[in-house]
């Protein structure tokens, strides 16, 4: 599964980016569906969007589908098993949310479960292409960093575990999204033209990056 990391940040800069914004990112394939957990925090402002394709792989990642902090849907409760995962604190033994302790589930799939399936799980939905790997974008922004407590996000496979009886999928949607998440290759060896596409792609993210920004300040400029 992949990990949500940061590409720019206080430490690493990288053209425009908003001092006050934490990006994260994770690249996603289309074959396969996730699930993003998380607690909202008390951030500003909380953005998620999918998009086609990865950094340094295409010119340029058109948007696929995009949710903020005011859209989603929550729960009423914080599962134990992500408050023990992440050491969350709360308010009292009931697992009560509270304001600034919301807790969210998106699921992330090319296909979308059905209106009866997302009301019952109380899940939001997010959309993959369906026939090209994406990205997954975050962006948390700050009013007072030193006050505001950021997002705890955690994103996972939609396993078979979540296909149960409870979960409400009709069979064919169990069939379905099953395919996704069972279709997926274990990956191959390590070989030098692996390695050699990973360098090409990291040295077109550079150069990419370098040329937008580039062209962002000749164009402020002429303004």
């Amino acid at each position: 599964v992949p990990k949500l990391h940061c590409l720019v940040g206080e430490t690493i800069k990288m053209g425009a980016d908003n001092p006050d914004n934490l990006y994260q990112s994770a690249p996603l394939l289309h074959n396969i569906s996730y699930v993003l957990k998380g607690v909202r925090g008390t951030v500003k402002y909380l953005s998620i969007g999918t998009q086609k394709g990865h950094y340094g792989k295409r010119a340029g990642l058109p948007p696929v589908a995009f949710i903020d902090a005011s859209q989603l849907k929550y729960f009423e409760k914080i599962p134990i098993e992500f408050v023990q995962k992440y050491d969350i604190a709360m308010d009292d033994e009931t697992g009560t949310s509270v304001s600034n302790q919301r807790y969210f589930e998106i699921v992330i799939s090319t296909t979308q479960p059905s209106s009866r399936v997302l009301n019952a799980n109380n899940w939001n939905w997010l959309k993959l292409d369906s026939e090209e790997d994406g990205t997954l974008i975050v962006r948390q922004t700050f009013g007072l960093r030193e006050k505001e407590k950021q997002a705890i996000l955690c994103l996972e496979r939609l396993d078979d575990k979540q296909f149960d009886a409870e979960s409400g999928f009709e069979e064919d949607e169990k069939r379905s999204m099953e395919a996704h998440t069972k279709s997926f290759a274990q990956p191959q060896p390590l070989t030098p033209k692996t390695v050699d596409d990973a360098l090409q792609s990291a040295a077109s993210l550079v150069c990419g990056a370098g040329l937008m920004f580039s062209r962002w300040a000749q164009t402020m400029r002429s303004d």
